[in-house]
């Protein structure tokens, strides 16, 4: 079977959040970390498979000087 990936029709919801802390070492300089969480549902017109994920997005650590 040939299929059009041109023509691929997909219905997808996706929420997510981040969450996360900051740390402040002193009045200008801070570390931080978050980390994004998710969750989504897919509903594939082409295969008939439909399928629910949860799961990271993002995760990340940072610093920051502020003036």
């Amino acid at each position: 079977e040939n299929i059009d990936v041109d023509n691929i029709d997909r219905d997808t919801f996706d929420v997510s959040a981040l969450f996360g802390a900051e740390y402040f070492l002193n009045r200008q300089f801070s570390i931080e970390g978050s980390v994004g969480l998710g969750f989504g549902s897919v509903n594939d017109n082409i295969s008939h498979n439909d399928y629910t994920y949860f799961g990271s997005r993002t995760v990340g650590i940072s610093a920051n000087f502020y003036f």
